[in-house]
């Protein structure tokens, strides 16, 4: 059979698993790298080193550091600041949703939620303050500012969009920072909204039962103050290092340096190798394996040109980036508010990067308007596991979904209309 064949087969199975809700999402990855080398589109010796390239090793490192400082008493002290507000709802809210963004960045929304919603309970209860009020903003802002910087699951964001890119048959490459740049001024803007305006928007009631396990929930320090201390130089260091070794052309590689600050949380005893190596998201390693093994099929094989252009037809054969980057935003934003953000991701970059190249149009724009739509997954229970776990212990209806992120959504997508443009001319000239 013909390769092209194969892989637009293996291209739309994985899409239809994706979305079928019935498989993890490491297994979609490796059966699809799979198929590709059963049937000879690609080699084994390609299938298997994207499993191990310079992102996936950045991206597992960072989870090792995250893990790290996890176990410092840092969460600790904010719990303890934020419970001695008494009544203050808006200095309650400011302090969990700091926190919250922090955690997000530096893990993924999930955890940082799960972190997150035993400690707004105890810090409620002690202040006096209603937690309704409190979980669903910190809820949608774990989602919208993941991957905001190239940490946690961000970490290989950029990495990845290049691979993708240059398999696919493009020379365009993203640089450290980009996708930051190309976010935070969104970011900021949706999360004013959330700092000043979301609470008169959510329930005044109070909830009639409490879901989590707040009064058995633990966030001390677990290490001794030397090794604490560790925690925080390795960490922090890391991610200075990672940011000024890529913008000043450094001869370490940016990827290495998570690398040598994770086996230096082992070796100094922060981290035993038990638990560095249960911080490892295998999934999500098998996932971006193979979601590139299938990139790079696309590419070698006439896939991409052929998606590109099917797509562009959709879009009357326009080649205007704003309504490629609208279309691209719209149509994964609208599918991700009824299915995990994470497959929504997966299936839509390499038919954004294919739309772009053969419209014209920059592909780090279509990756980045894809990534934009996956993080926006705030409007309801179904969007990303993170949103559903909050529903049961703030007692949400869809309602309040609908009315408190609605306004979040509109204003998501008219600043990033507006900015995502002026951001590509600048970095990209484009």
């Amino acid at each position: 059979m013909d390769p092209l064949v194969i892989t637009l087969i293996v291209f739309a199975i994985t899409v239809i698993m994706f979305f079928s809700g019935k498989f993890g999402l490491g297994l979609i990855g490796l059966c699809a790298a799979v198929a590709l080398q059963l049937t000879g589109v690609v080699d084994a010796a390609t299938v298997w080193a994207n499993f191990t390239n310079s992102s996936v090793i950045m991206f597992v490192s960072l989870f090792v550091l995250s893990a790290g400082l996890m176990k410092t008493s840092l969460i600790n002290k904010f719990v303890q600041k934020l419970a001695s507000v008494q009544g203050n709802e808006r200095k309650v809210l400011w302090g969990c949703l700091t926190i919250t963004i922090l955690l997000a960045i530096f893990m993924n929304a999930t955890a940082a939620v799960a972190t997150m919603l035993p400690m707004i309970s105890i810090i409620c209860e002690k202040s006096g303050v209603n937690p309704r009020k409190i979980m669903k903003p910190c809820c949608d802002t774990a989602n919208i500012w993941v991957g905001a910087l190239p940490m946690g699951v961000g970490a290989s964001a950029y990495l990845t969009t290049n691979a993708m890119i240059e398999q696919m048959g493009g020379t365009q490459m993203m640089g450290i920072l980009d996708y930051f740049i190309i976010k935070a001024p969104v970011l900021i803007v949706v999360s004013v909204y959330y700092y000043f305006f979301v609470t008169k928007l959510l329930p005044n009631e109070l909830p009639t039962e409490m879901k989590t396990d707040a009064a058995t929930k633990d966030f001390s320090s677990q290490l001794s103050r030397p090794k604490e201390i560790i925690s925080y130089v390795l960490f922090f260091g890391t991610v200075v290092c990672m940011i000024l070794g890529s913008l000043l052309g450094w001869s370490v590689p940016t990827y290495m340096m998570p690398v040598i600050a994770g086996i230096l949380m082992v070796l100094t005893g922060v981290l035993s190798a038990k638990e560095a190596a249960k911080s490892i998201p295998i999934n999500m390693i098998l996932l971006i394996g193979g979601m590139l093994t299938v990139a790079t099929a696309l590419g070698s094989t006439g896939g991409a040109t052929i998606m590109g252009e099917f797509v562009q037809k959709m879009l009357g054969g326009s080649t205007s980036s704003l309504l490629i980057l609208g279309v691209l935003f719209i149509v994964p934003c609208i599918m991700t508010q009824f299915m995990n953000n994470i497959p929504v991701a997966q299936a839509f970059s390499p038919i954004a990067i294919a739309t772009c190249m053969t419209a014209g149009v920059d592909p780090r724009l279509g990756a980045a308007a894809v990534s934009f739509a996956a993080t926006a997954s705030i409007l309801t229970p179904m969007a990303s596991v993170a949103q559903a776990m909050c529903m049961g212990p703030g007692e949400y209806k869809i309602t309040h979904y609908l009315k408190s992120a609605g306004p979040a959504l509109i204003i998501y997508f008219i600043v990033l209309m507006i900015w995502a443009p002026i951001a590509a001319k600048i970095l990209w000239g484009v």
